[in-house]
């Protein structure tokens, strides 16, 4: 389970930024919800070998929080909804009865042939069937609507990034790339030849990619002794990531830390052990945000505040200073954006949070009730309006 949780950690800073246009997308308006297309697999092959189109095959189980959130405000986004027009949109529930046991046969079945290691996944499939991406964990709607417009033009999919390590083979961010797709997907074999030709082309360790690889080989090494020992040696990441030149590399791995600091609380049974791994993940996330660049600082920002959020009683004078930093940085960075309603809803519920821990209840009150003008739909912000009304009382 550890080492799934790993598996599924962001990837943030993995990439490498790119300042290239997004992809048009057009709101549909007359398209109220997702065409959901609830068939036997060889169904599903027929219809897509038939209509060349790809497949989009969603994992959720009804006892997950994050895949009802997925499913109650990502999925109802009208950007992320007409993207998914596009495609035969399949949705996989696994959830259990009191046994144990998967209610939906036919969801069952096709899951055992497309298995996660999480919930939720999303896994796009091309129209012969053969995974080309995934998501693994919650994405925010329009975010989510943007990569899957990129996956419906085939951009960035497992075959298009196989054709363009054979154009460039000595390519090492391209190499990387598909490397880190291999892995995803359990392609062991050709993973490790990708990442053997890489570490031959920089013997030197000099590049991103081979100084990622390192980051990763310690945070194995790590999850083993933890999942041995029940100690995890936190302090030597630290070293080795305040050690870190490159700042894709140290960003990546200080967000990933916070994330895994995080996935251990729930296990940890003293009220203190869990403060303590808290304190230590709003460390990390002070450190990513010091190397975050400018790209990915929005985002980056707008996660994090959802996990102050969480931690709200524990905060401390310097974890205030993190979130007037946060949110600055939303403020500068929507003056001149033109994002559909939704997505402004998501700045303007990220500064009501900020707004709220910084202990400014009338400013809360209105990005919140901004918020629920722009998504009315958005069960989250109702129920957060309530949680400040609770705390203004």
């Amino acid at each position: 389970m550890l080492l799934q949780l790993l598996l599924a950690l962001p990837v943030t800073g993995m990439a490498p930024t790119t300042t290239a246009p997004q992809p048009s997308l057009s709101p549909a308006a007359q398209v109220a919800s997702i065409d959901w297309f609830p068939a036997p697999l060889y169904v599903i092959k027929a219809k897509a070998k038939k209509e060349k189109r790809g497949v989009l095959f969603v994992t959720v189980t009804e006892d997950s929080d994050l895949c009802n959130k997925l499913m109650q405000t990502s999925f109802a986004d009208p950007m992320v909804i007409a993207a998914m027009a596009e495609m035969i949109c399949v949705k996989i529930d696994l959830t259990p009865d009191s046994d144990g046991v998967v209610l939906d046969k036919n969801s069952e079945r096709i899951a055992s042939l497309f298995p996660v290691s999480s919930f939720p996944t999303i896994l796009y499939l091309g129209s012969d069937l053969k995974p080309e991406d995934k998501i693994a964990g919650f994405i925010q709607g329009p975010e989510l609507a943007v990569k899957l417009k990129r996956m419906a033009s085939g951009t960035g999919t497992l075959s298009d990034l196989r054709a363009k390590v054979k154009a460039a083979p000595k390519d090492i961010e391209a190499l990387w790339t598909l490397a880190k797709r291999c892995g995803d997907f359990g392609y062991a074999t050709e993973n490790q030849k990708l990442l053997r030709i890489i570490n031959n082309l920089d013997p030197d360790g000099l590049s991103r990619p081979v100084r990622l690889q390192k980051l990763q080989m310690m945070q194995e090494g790590l999850f083993r002794q933890y999942t041995h020992s029940g100690s995890y040696d936190h302090e030597r990441l630290f070293r080795f990531l305040r050690r870190e030149t490159h700042p894709s590399v140290a960003f990546t791995g200080w967000s990933q830390l916070a994330d895994l600091l995080r996935s251990f609380r729930p296990d940890l049974k003293a009220k203190k052990d869990r403060r303590v791994m808290g304190l230590l993940s709003r460390d990390c996330y002070r450190e990513a945000w010091k190397v975050a660049a400018t790209s990915e600082k929005v985002n980056f920002a707008v996660s994090v505040l959802g996990e102050l959020y969480v931690d709200r009683k524990e905060l401390k004078k310097k974890d205030l200073e993190l979130v007037r930093q946060l949110v600055t940085s939303i403020q500068e960075s929507i003056v001149d954006r033109s994002d559909t309603p939704v997505a402004q809803a998501v700045f303007a519920d990220a500064q009501a949070v900020a707004a709220y821990l910084d202990e400014k209840p009338q400013a809360a009150a209105n990005w919140i009730d901004k918020a629920i003008k722009l998504d009315p739909s958005n069960p989250l912000y109702v129920k957060r309006k309530q949680e400040l009304a609770i705390k203004n009382k």
